[in-house]
């Protein structure tokens, strides 16, 4: 909000609870970064309309300058009742933080089981179909981990120098 020079009164809260004090009334908007579709906003969706409200080009470069972790993104129309549209947005993608003092031969096996158990994790979530090797590509900013470095090169994948460690 602050890049885009939006005044906001903020409030937090959990996706379910956001959605119902959207519901009751007691705020005037909903803005989450979820993967979509998110259940609470088809809740809300299904018992009123809904207005989205997507960002400009503009917007979305000011904010991915400001924030180089953000990509820009695209919810498909129909995902939502009454998105009649496309709507463009922001996305960050899925990772996984740990400490550089971790283990290679633990990072290793743990990277691995989240992608050979990826279509376990898409059964929980739909946003977990972005999990995927080849998204790694995506973060500009966090450096890999030498266990998960060795994974993604095993599979071809060519990270950054800029994201390998040095030590």
């Amino acid at each position: 909000m602050k890049v885009l020079g939006i005044s906001a009164e903020m409030d937090y809260g959990s996706f379910d609870a956001m959605a119902k004090e959207l519901l009751d009334g007691r705020v005037d908007a909903y803005v989450t970064m979820l993967g979509a579709p998110g259940p609470a906003i088809q809740d809300v969706a299904a018992k009123e309309p809904v207005t989205f409200i997507g960002l400009s080009a503009e917007q979305i470069e000011a904010i991915r300058k400001a924030m180089p972790e953000f990509s820009s993104a695209k919810i498909a129309a129909g995902t939502y009742r009454g998105l009649e549209q496309d709507y463009p947005t922001i996305e960050d993608f899925i990772f996984t933080v740990g400490r550089a003092d971790l283990p290679d031969d633990l990072v290793y096996p743990l990277v691995k089981a989240v992608y050979e158990n990826q279509p376990r994790l898409v059964k929980v979530d739909p946003a977990a179909s972005e999990i995927i090797p080849q998204n790694v590509v995506k973060n500009p900013f966090l450096p890999f981990h030498p266990g998960a470095l060795r994974y993604y090169r095993e599979l071809g994948i060519n990270i950054p120098a800029s994201l390998v460690p040095t030590n």
